[in-house]
């Protein structure tokens, strides 16, 4: 069988002293452009006002499209369930890439705290705000969300430079990014099917229990076609590029190095899990996708493959949930 993740460098070489990394502040200066655009965007068009998009469901069209998504659905199942099998053995066999790296556990989880408390920080402060400034608070939680990852790309750099590694450090290569990235996601799926079935048992069992709708799904469905693009960037560019940074190279990295591949992958999923507001059936499938995450890490030595099926899984999820709704 045919290694889905091949080397991208050779296992056996140890890397000479990295030169003093150089700070990637490229991306901090996007991010902080692209703020400020919305913020004026927002600013001009200051009649979008929430709760204006009263987008209720179409029986018709839900109907329809949650039927081809279904049909599809039954079709795709088993050969991605026999080639998702296939390839998560190939992942679980495949050998460990990842860079090595001189910050210490310690660092890297006291750095993953700050970097959360950091990306939440704008959002923390514009709440205190809201009820004394008038804005529109789609374009908040896009503005929020774009200056808290610059805070925490920028306290990220700040923390690996300090011990020599930088953000560099915990691979960023993109040689076969998108090979990769397609290979997990067909190898997760099987883990991932398994625990949205113990999602549903959950909610058969319970029917009563409420479960809160994934936050950008939420607006999806709520905002105007001129507003949808900027929850696409905030779920699909922000947050990917945030979260695979802050829970794979940080925090799995640092439980990794301690305690092991397998039980990194576990506690951190679980983290990741815990950090997002669809509790508690939303459990299982968070746990399921950020483990398989971790271990497409592990095979890639790379977190661009991860970051690219994190976006690709958001995209899926924001687009099936606004066309259900009767979005256009």
């Amino acid at each position: 069988m045919a290694e889905p993740f091949p080397d991208m460098v050779d296992p056996s070489h140890t890397p000479a002293e990295p030169a003093r990394p150089r700070p990637a502040w490229e991306l901090a200066l996007l991010y902080a452009a692209v703020a400020a655009w919305i913020a004026v965007w927002y600013g001009i068009n200051s009649s979008t006002q929430e709760g204006t998009v009263g987008i209720t469901p179409s029986s018709l069209a839900s109907s329809k499209f949650l039927d081809v998504i279904g049909l599809s659905f039954a079709a795709l199942t088993p050969p991605l369930l026999v080639g998702g099998l296939v390839l998560w053995v190939g992942l679980l066999n495949a050998p460990n890439r990842l860079p090595p790296l001189r910050t210490t556990t310690a660092l890297l989880l006291n750095g993953a705290v700050a970097a959360l408390l950091i990306y939440q920080l704008p959002s923390f402060a514009a709440g205190l705000i809201r009820g004394r400034v008038r804005v529109d608070s789609l374009g908040l939680f896009v503005l929020t969300s774009l200056v808290g990852g610059v805070l925490a790309y920028a306290w990220a750099q700040l923390v690996l430079g300090a011990r020599g590694d930088g953000l560099r450090g915990l691979g960023w290569n993109v040689r076969s990014a998108i090979v990769r990235a397609v290979a997990g996601y067909v190898a997760m799926f099987p883990l991932v099917l398994g625990a949205f079935l113990i999602t549903a048992l959950g909610l058969m069992a319970f029917p009563h229990v409420q479960n809160p709708a994934n936050p950008a799904a939420e607006w999806a469905t709520k905002a105007k076609p001129g507003q949808v693009p900027f929850i696409y960037i905030v779920a699909c560019v922000i947050a990917p590029i945030v979260e695979e940074l802050v829970f794979r190279g940080f925090v799995f990295r640092g439980l990794e190095k301690r305690y092991g591949v397998f039980v990194g992958a576990l506690a951190s999923a679980m983290i990741f899990a815990g950090m997002h507001p669809q509790m508690p059936f939303g459990f299982p499938p968070l746990v399921a996708f950020a483990f398989a995450m971790c271990y497409v890490y592990r095979a890639s030595g790379s977190l661009v493959p991860g970051m690219l099926i994190h976006a690709a899984n958001n995209a899926l999820v924001l687009t099936i949930a606004r066309l259900a709704m009767g979005g256009h």
